[in-house]
């Protein structure tokens, strides 16, 4: 919901109409849900070859987002988190990954807290 709210307020602040936004976003909703589906089986596998979605890609378009947000002088809280979480995991080595790769780099405090040490294990194993 925190990137929908954020995408209706880059809608408002370039003076288009969000109640249209929400209506495209239900439109697309059956698709986006069956992305979602797909990357949670990629997660379950453990298999971040890609297949639909590089992360590469995502690490782009959050860039631009946050670029839009600092441009356009809105709130920049949301696309500058999206923005480093994916950066994080580029500079890790994940980008030619499958975008839910990105749950290695939400696992590292999981990992840091149980005392392994992350470095010596290596994302490939997380």
């Amino acid at each position: 919901f925190v990137g929908f709210t954020h995408g209706a307020r880059i809608r408002e602040s370039e003076g288009f109409s969000v109640a249209e936004y929400g209506n495209v976003v239900a439109g697309n909703t059956p698709t986006f849900g069956e992305f979602l589906k797909h990357e949670g089986n990629v997660i379950a596998s453990g298999d971040f070859t890609i297949s639909q979605s590089p992360l590469q890609i995502s690490v782009e378009a959050t860039d631009r987002i946050l670029q839009q947000a600092n441009e356009a002088g809105i709130n920049n809280g949301f696309p500058k988190y999206a923005a480093g979480l994916l950066k994080q995991a580029a500079d890790a080595g994940l980008g030619n990954e499958e975008l839910a790769a990105l749950i290695k780099v939400l696992r590292i405090a999981e990992n840091s807290r149980s005392g392994i040490d992350v470095v010596a294990v290596g994302f490939t194993q997380i």
